[in-house]
């Protein structure tokens, strides 16, 4: 049996007013959730107030901590009340049916308790303003990934394998991703339908 940590306090950022003017560029906010003493993976969820799903001109990352908005009609100005939940990886580890921590520390995943600390939420406002009369609108932003690309590292005797993506375009246009590797070319394989990267094993460029 192994005694996994225990969480003894999961913080939501305060709640946050985003105002934005149609307009403007691209806009993202970034958050971040506080996790004592444990170190658990997180993922989040976004909801309007009401229940409905997020608008369109809104992307919104489950792993990432952020939203970005690229409102460009004038039918997207309005308030938009946005619920943003944290969930910790220790409710599924806790709840598992085949988890091997101790008796003592298992959870019902229909009814844990309320001491069990593993899900917290915050309100995000957003005012979108009308542009002035004088705005014209260019729908021809660049496509962007998210998350956004790093530079990479790996040994050349190992298998590397790295995803991008997804790619996404706020007009809603198809991307396509064409990757050049220059004389990595050589060994460096590509796979256009997932955008993931892999180099073989012992890879050389001689």
């Amino acid at each position: 049996m192994i005694a996994p940590c225990i969480v003894r306090s999961y913080t939501a950022p305060q709640d946050f007013f985003w105002e934005y003017a149609i307009g403007n560029r691209p806009s993202t906010y970034t958050f971040n959730y506080l996790q004592e003493p444990c170190r658990y993976t997180e993922k989040f969820s976004a909801v309007l107030e009401n229940g409905n799903s997020l608008p369109k001109f809104m992307t919104f990352s489950q792993a990432g901590g952020f939203v970005r908005i690229y409102p460009t009609n004038t039918t997207d100005a309005g308030d938009f009340y946005i619920i943003v939940t944290g969930t910790l990886s220790n409710f599924d580890i806790f709840t598992s049916p085949t988890t091997t921590i101790e008796p003592a520390l298992r959870v019902s995943a229909l009814n844990p308790p309320s001491s069990f600390i593993y899900k917290q939420s915050f309100k995000l406002t957003l005012r979108v303003s009308a542009p002035l009369p004088s705005y014209v609108f260019v729908n021809n932003t660049a496509p962007f990934f998210v998350p956004k690309p790093v530079d990479v590292w790996f040994y050349a005797s190992d298998k590397f394998v790295k995803g991008f993506g997804p790619a996404f375009d706020n007009e809603g246009n198809a991307v396509t991703v064409t990757p050049d590797f220059g004389n990595a070319a050589r060994f460096v394989l590509w796979d256009k339908n997932s955008n993931t990267m892999t180099i073989p094993a012992n890879a050389t460029t001689s």
